[in-house]
């Protein structure tokens, strides 16, 4: 129960640092006028991979240790 709860922590902290990070990483940035695509491809978004694989990462471990309990 302890690591479940370290997991979620984890994801909390990684959706409140979005939030107050706000516009510095973002994957992509406001639509254009002139309807550009919104997909973001490489590495040039450095805090959006990372909050993304932070994510990733902490809600896969919680769903396992919800299985393992």
């Amino acid at each position: 129960i302890i690591f479940l709860s370290g997991c979620y922590t984890a994801v909390a902290v990684a959706y409140i640092a979005g939030f107050l990070l706000e516009d510095r990483v973002v994957c992509n940035d406001k639509f254009a006028e002139d309807g550009a695509r919104t997909v973001a491809q490489g590495t040039k978004k450095e805090g959006c991979t990372i909050l993304f694989m932070m994510l990733y990462f902490f809600s896969m471990a919680s769903s396992i240790w919800w299985v393992i309990l």
